[in-house]
């Protein structure tokens, strides 16, 4: 799987706080990712940036694209702070203090 680089200094947040949040997930969460592709897939559909596909008479949840040609740099914005704001409340892990965390260990 080829990764998208980051193209701005907020996305590039993004991807290291969903990279950290990965490390640090908590072993008692009940949905538990694979990677951090499937945690910011996971934590994309939690923020409300979905869609729904029907097939076979069942309903899938899969994630709406993020990249730049998908998405504009303010609705990108808005994403991550409601990305931020699922690991805060629901998971208690804060964006700021695992980056800043990351950098004293760095």
């Amino acid at each position: 799987i080829r990764r998208q680089r980051p193209t701005t200094p907020e996305r590039a947040r993004l991807f290291k706080v969903i990279d950290l949040a990965f490390q640090n997930w908590p072993e008692r969460a009940q949905f538990q990712p694979l990677n951090t592709e499937d945690l910011r897939h996971y934590l994309q559909l939690k923020a409300g940036h979905g869609h729904q596909l029907a097939r076979d008479g069942t309903v899938y949840l899969l994630p709406k694209s993020i990249s730049d040609k998908a998405i504009s740099h303010a609705e990108f914005n808005r994403l991550a702070e409601k990305i931020y704001t699922v690991l805060r409340d629901q998971y208690h892990l804060d964006d700021d203090e695992m980056l800043n965390t990351n950098r004293e260990h760095a």
